[in-house]
Formats: structure tokens, sequence, C-alpha cells
């Protein structure tokens, strides 16, 4: 009877060890048939970098049979330019092993078996085995969301840029890049409307070309518009940081000078602009010349800007009635 009773309980005690096989072999089975399931690539990896195991999902994103990644290091799917960052990343996580995200606001990129590298996002977890601590990563092939984001941030370029250009065209001339008239004017009256300090004063310079009608007639827009191009850009070169310089017409532009101390303060930086743009204009293969007639004035605390910008134009129209390439004054 003792020896059948330990015969018995010899007998339980297999049966039981034979059912804890069964059941781990089952929760193998059901692990493997999940992990080829998943949607995503998954993969474990030991604490050499080496892969131990992975997916259907795997072979297929990476492009590798299974008995080519199983034992490969895990950098080998990863762009060279890449790798040794992560060498560093995965002995940060087996040294403080959690559930994160790889790389959180980073975009990062797979490598295929062909060269191909694409958009993935990768997750980890640690991994208590009887082995020790794995890694297990879920990739995912992110290159539809890719591509969709590559596509609204390429389009919001797009409108911030059309809408940069809106805002040029309202405040800009279109050929010469100075202020346009609309700018200029309400420039002129925004500072006929300041308080400006004692002693100060506002100038203000009405540029015309001499005998552009012509220089259109007999040499084409084209040359015109060169012209222009060119005078715009010595007038801005000689006035000072924070003076305007605005087209206000055809071929009209108006210079506004605060902070000077008298009206022959405006009138030296009016012989300076006419000097400048008297030297001959080089384009395509010939040469051309160009000169102004400036008329000078200084505002009026109180006028409004048609009132300065018709005594400048009288002024501009003495000096063209002299003959051109002249500075005016009222």
């Amino acid at each position: 009877s003792q020896r059948a009773e330990a015969e018995r309980e010899r007998a339980e005690a297999e049966s039981q060890r034979a059912e804890a096989e069964r059941e781990r072999a089952d929760a193998q089975r059901l692990y493997r048939a999940l992990l080829e399931a998943a949607p995503d690539a998954l993969i474990i990896v030991g604490l050499d970098g080496r892969i131990i195991l992975a997916n259907a999902q795997a072979d297929q994103m990476f492009g590798y049979s299974r008995e080519e990644i199983v034992g490969s290091e895990v950098e080998k799917f990863i762009p060279q330019r890449y790798r040794g960052n992560h060498v560093r990343h995965r002995s940060d996580f087996f040294a403080a092993p959690s559930v994160r995200p790889i790389g959180a606001g980073q975009q990062l990129w797979g490598l295929r078996h062909d060269g191909e590298e694409f958009p993935v996002s990768i997750s980890v977890s640690p991994l208590s085995t009887q082995n020790g601590l794995r890694v297990l990563a879920s990739i995912r092939d992110v290159t539809e969301r890719y591509e969709i984001e590559e596509r609204l941030r390429v389009e919001h370029e797009q409108l911030v840029e059309a809408q940069h250009g809106l805002e040029r065209l309202a405040r800009f001339d279109s050929l010469t890049g100075l202020f346009n008239r609309g700018e200029t004017l309400a420039r002129l009256e925004f500072a006929l409307t300041c308080n400006r300090t004692p002693g100060t004063e506002f100038g203000v310079l009405f540029c015309d070309v001499d005998k552009f009608k012509t220089i259109n007639d007999t040499w084409g827009h084209d040359v015109g518009d060169a012209v222009l191009l060119t005078v715009a850009d010595r007038i801005s070169q000689c006035v000072r940081h924070g003076d305007t310089v605005g087209r206000t017409g055809g071929d009209e532009i108006l210079v506004l000078l605060p902070g000077l101390h008298s009206l022959a303060e405006a009138i030296q930086i009016a012989d300076k602009i006419k000097a400048r743009t008297a030297a001959p204009i080089h384009h395509s293969g010939s040469t051309f010349h160009a000169t102004l007639s400036i008329g000078a004035t200084l505002a009026i605390p109180g006028e409004s800007a048609t009132d300065t910008t018709t005594r400048a134009d009288a002024a501009m129209y003495h000096a063209k009635h002299a003959g051109g390439n002249t500075v005016s004054h009222i």
C-alpha cells in the first residue's frame, strides 16, 4: 500500500508535468501564431543586438527570408548614417528598459534588402525571458502617412508663399521692388499726422526720369523697364536707413526723408541721387543714359499728403523746364 501510494503520486506528478508541458507547448504555438498574425513587423532582439525572433511582416517589410533575419544585427535594417546613434540608443534602453516610442518627434527610416529606404514608426518594450532580458520592437511602415504629411507640408508652404506674394503685391511695385503708390502715400500720411521733435524736418523728393517716353519709344519697353529698374536701385543706394523710396507712377519716384534738419539737407540728398543716376547704364550690350528732374520740399505740419506731393511735383516741373538733370525746390 505505501508502494502503491507512491506509484500513484508519481503517476499524478507525471501527469501534471505532462499537462504543464502541453500548456507550455500550446502557449508557444499561440504566441507564435499571434506573432505571425500581427499587422506590424515584430522582432525580438537580445543584449548583443542580434535578432532572436521575427514574424512574417518583418520578412515582407524588409525583403529578407526568415533565415537571413534571425541572427542578424538589428542595425542591418537601418540606413548606414543612423547606425551609430542606434547602437547607443540600444545600449541606453537595456540600461533602463521601459515601454517607449523610438525617435519621438523625428522621422525614422528603415532599410530594405534592395537598398530602398522607407519611413517607419517604432515602439519598443522590455521582455523578460528565462534567458534574460530581451527587447520586443514593433515596426510599422508609415510610407502612406509620410507621403500625406509631405504633401500637406508642401501645400502649406505654397499657401504661405502665396500669402507673402499677395502681401508683396499689396505693398511693393512688381517691376522695381520699391514701395508702391498706396504704401508710399500711406507712409507719408502717417508721418504728417505724427508730432515731430522740434528742430527736425520731413523732406520729400519728387523724382521723374527725363525723356522717359523717348527711351520707351526708341528702344522699346524692355529697355525702358531696365532703365527704370536701374534708376530705382540707384536712388535706393543714395538714401538712409529709415527713408522711403516708392514708385508712385510710370517713371515717378517719391522719396520720403524723415529726421532732416533743413531743406538744404534734402537738396544735398537730391544732388547725390541726381549724380548717381546720371552714370551710364549698360544693358544687353548697349549703353544708355538717364537723368532725373527732382523737386524737393519740406512737409508743413498739419498739411495733407496731397498738398505736400503737389508742392514737390511743382518743384519737379521747375526742374524739367530748366532742362532736366536738375534739382529744384520750393
